[in-house]
């Protein structure tokens, strides 16, 4: 991304889909932060099934995955954790923004701690 505009569009894509979900569910709030979360689970046990099976790490299943689907599905779960994000603030390009320079600082202040550095 390389302008404020085309965050904004991402932010707002995120927001028609949660738009598009809520309209079909018809949940209390509460519930729906509930059920995002637990989409997440789901879609981070996906990714982990992908990482696995492109590995070939479960010697029963060999290579069950490709490269592309470990991709596909970390896009699924970051994607999946910003309509929670917009579930949760109403700007939540700033809400991650703020958040981001936070875990800079912290990495920052960390790496000026080691010796030798």
């Amino acid at each position: 991304m390389n302008t404020l505009a085309e965050a904004e569009d991402l932010w707002e894509t995120v927001r028609r889909i949660k738009q598009f979900t809520d309209e079909r569910r018809n949940l209390p709030q509460d519930m729906t932060l509930l059920l995002r979360l637990a989409k997440m689970q789901e879609e981070l046990g996906e990714l982990s099934q992908a990482l696995i099976g492109a590995k070939g790490w479960n010697p029963r299943k060999g290579i069950s995955h490709t490269q592309e689907d470990v991709l596909k599905e970390t896009c699924d779960v970051i994607l999946t954790a910003m309509v929670t994000l917009v579930t949760l603030t109403d700007d939540p390009g700033q809400a991650f923004d703020e958040h981001l320079d936070h875990i800079e600082r912290r990495w920052k202040d960390h790496l000026r701690a080691e010796p030798g550095r």
